[in-house]
């Protein structure tokens, strides 16, 4: 399991939400890779990343949860045990 997460710079709420992604992450020993969408736009676009912040969990190659925007920790906590990690 790993978590993509797409930010911006400019983006206040990606700032305000990344400490509480990086903390689950760390309790829970999942992957996290972290993409600034105007240096990746790309990456951003194939992932269908329309707004920011964007969180992703995968399974291997597949998306298992897609959201924008902060999300409560419970949610994300929630999404990660339903995915099974």
């Amino acid at each position: 399991m790993k978590i993509l997460y797409f930010m911006a710079d400019w983006c206040a709420p990606c700032k305000r939400f990344l400490p509480t992604v990086e903390a689950v992450c760390h309790e829970r020993g999942i992957s996290l890779t972290k993409y600034d969408v105007g240096k990746n736009a790309e990456f951003a676009r194939k992932h269908n990343v329309q707004s920011v912040p964007t969180t992703i969990i995968c399974v291997g190659d597949e998306v298992r949860f897609h959201t924008s925007g902060i999300i409560p920790q419970q949610q994300l906590e929630t999404a990660i045990n339903e995915i099974g990690g």
